[in-house]
């Protein structure tokens, strides 16, 4: 039979190792397997092709500079309230912002703590703009590389069930953006980092 001390440092060492695994599997990266070229979607406008597991979207906007260094091309499903925002990023400064971000993500002593204090930032701003009933719940963040790739991808969950996804990261040393909205599941981003890629001219 183990004695008292034995078990009380069996104890502690699982509990240490349960504390350290929570610090850091937020800073794994997950792999992107399976890339392809997309070209369901072509948008000039922003050099990039890419596929969606939905096939209906359309054009729903020209390009549009909402902020210098920043190109939008929305679409939209017809046939239901869908859309996804795509963004071309030139801004020095966010790409500057989403390197580190992404650095600091990566990192197993900062992950954990990153994603906390960035969580807090974000319900704060959602408080202001919130829409009745859609108050903020949770966020989660993940980061996933493939070849010539890297994404951080963010999913803001509210108290009455909607979810938002958001990924950003850069594509062949490009920066890019995808948001879907009334979307009722993850698909279609994970279809977008996987085949996104750049139209050369």
């Amino acid at each position: 039979m183990k004695s008292p001390i034995k078990i009380i440092l069996i104890v502690i060492a699982v509990l240490q190792l349960i504390a350290i695994l929570y610090i850091v599997l937020p800073s794994i990266q997950k792999n992107l397997r399976g890339i392809s070229s997309g070209n369901t979607y072509k948008l000039d406008t922003i050099s990039l092709a890419f596929d969606l597991t939905n096939n209906n979207y359309e054009a729903a906007s020209p390009r549009e500079n909402i902020e210098s260094g920043r190109e939008l091309t929305a679409l939209k499903d017809p046939n239901s309230e869908k859309e996804v925002y795509v963004m071309r990023i030139t801004d020095t400064k966010y790409i500057e912002i989403f390197n580190e971000k992404l650095r600091t993500l990566r990192n197993p002593f900062k992950a954990r703590f990153a994603i906390n204090r960035i969580s807090k930032d974000v319900a704060k701003r959602l408080e202001k703009g919130s829409i009745q009933g859609q108050d903020f719940k949770k966020m989660k963040m993940e980061t996933y590389k493939g070849q010539n790739r890297e994404f951080i991808f963010t999913t803001i969950i509210f108290t009455d069930g909607h979810t938002d996804y958001t990924v950003e990261g850069q594509i062949e040393g490009a920066y890019y953006s995808i948001d879907l909205i009334n979307e009722t599941g993850p698909e279609d981003v994970f279809k977008f980092m996987k085949t996104a890629t750049i139209i050369r001219n």
